[in-house]
């Protein structure tokens, strides 16, 4: 009987030193996992900030011309690599736009027009402007342009000047 006794007392005494043991090594493990949920915490913050960053920075960018270079020379490659001014200076947009800025020439009696963004002149060819002077950041659109009217003494295309940047 003894015997039993001391073995149940052992077992005890085994599965109590098991359990302290399981208590420890779970305690540890919380303790990691409160470190790692605040390191977790920690890099979210990190990442929130950065992303903010990086938004502010895009934005940045965009105010340029959404692609990050001044828009003087995205209009110059563009034109260059024989872009256009876009659709609503072609076909029917065009058409439509003329229909409705010669009405408004005529009635109101418009002398003279200053279109800052001029582009490829293409509507242009399709509105009778008594005077116009048309204004770009792109000098080879401003150089085709002289070129396509250089017979038309009523038009006349200035290149805006550029500020340098350093990015």
């Amino acid at each position: 009987m003894q015997e039993e006794k001391d073995k149940l007392k052992e077992e005890g005494e085994q599965l109590l030193q098991n359990y302290n043991q399981e208590q420890e090594e779970r305690n540890r493990l919380e303790e990691k996992y409160k470190l790692l949920e605040s390191e977790n915490k920690d890099i979210n913050a990190r990442c929130i900030n950065l992303s903010d960053e990086i938004e502010h920075y895009k934005k940045e960018q965009i105010k340029e011309n959404g692609l990050g270079i001044p828009s003087g020379e995205f209009w110059n490659e563009h034109y260059k690599n024989n872009g256009n001014s876009g659709t609503g200076s072609y076909h029917r947009l065009a058409e439509f736009k003329a229909e409705i800025v010669n009405q408004f020439i005529t009635k109101e009696k418009i002398k003279s027009v200053i279109e800052i963004g001029c582009g490829d002149g293409n509507q242009l060819s399709l509105i009778h402007y008594n005077n116009y002077t048309g204004v770009d950041v792109s000098e080879v659109i401003v150089e085709r342009n002289k070129k396509n009217y250089q017979n038309d003494n009523t038009k006349q295309f200035f290149a805006q000047k550029q500020k340098e940047k350093n990015i």
